[in-house]
């Protein structure tokens, strides 16, 4: 009971909401109680209850059926200890409530089981608002890691590859601004004009769905392109 009062606290702190969920039975196994904030009730339901009506929560239906295509497919091309470590974000999927207020959401997911065919059957999973990071256009993005190995997919090119959604290069530029340094000191720093500092951020805000570079950087820590320390 412990372990899930400290869940509960850092759902709350977070304003995400952590659910363990059987993709085999379609319903949640555990979900936090913030969980009613989501579906717009006035207080927190039961798991049963969910199970009826979870579906209706994403009016976009193309969002889950193609993470769950590419989720199969990448699985397919792991290792028997990479599929352990995999890790999938859905950043810009659009969720509606009860009241039909919607807004696009960050979901993080740690597949925890899969059957033969690749396909998920339990995992824990995390959801929050991101309207506020997010820019106006429309669209969403996908990323698939293991310790060795990452993948993105983009609505934009319908493609999926084997690399960062970030190139290396958009990386150094994000850190230094992450460390408080202006566009002039990071071209100085990576020996290149300031256009070329300034395109790269145009650039990664315009693949990232973000609507500035502040937003970028939260995003990126929030779905593990970089990380807290750096």
């Amino acid at each position: 009971m412990r372990k899930i009062a400290l869940i509960e606290e850092i759902s709350a702190m977070h304003a995400s909401i952590y659910s363990v969920f059987d993709f085999t039975e379609g319903e949640y196994l555990f979900h936090t109680q913030n969980f009613h904030v989501l579906t717009g009730y006035s207080s927190p339901l039961p798991l049963g209850k969910i199970k009826d009506i979870y579906t209706a929560f994403i009016p976009e239906r193309r969002t889950v059926d193609k993470y769950m295509e590419l989720l199969r497919k990448v699985y397919t091309l792991l290792g028997e200890e990479e599929k352990n470590q995999l890790r999938a974000a859905v950043v810009g999927g659009v969720v509606e409530n009860i009241h039909h207020a919607t807004f696009r959401c960050c979901y993080l997911a740690q597949p925890l089981t899969f059957n033969d065919s690749g396909h998920v059957e339990l995992s824990f999973d995390s959801l929050s608002d991101i309207q506020p990071l997010l820019a106006p256009q429309p669209g969403f993005w996908m990323r698939f890691s293991t310790h060795k190995r990452v993948f993105h997919w983009h609505s934009h090119t319908n493609r999926l590859v084997e690399k960062d959604i970030v190139l290396p290069r958009e990386r150094e530029v994000l850190l230094l601004w992450k460390k408080g340094i202006a566009i002039p000191g990071i071209a100085s720093n990576l020996k290149v004009s300031i256009f070329t500092v300034k395109n790269h951020l145009i650039n990664l805000r315009k693949r990232l769905l973000v609507r500035d570079n502040t937003s970028a950087i939260q995003l990126c820590m929030r779905t593990g392109i970089i990380r807290n320390s750096l």
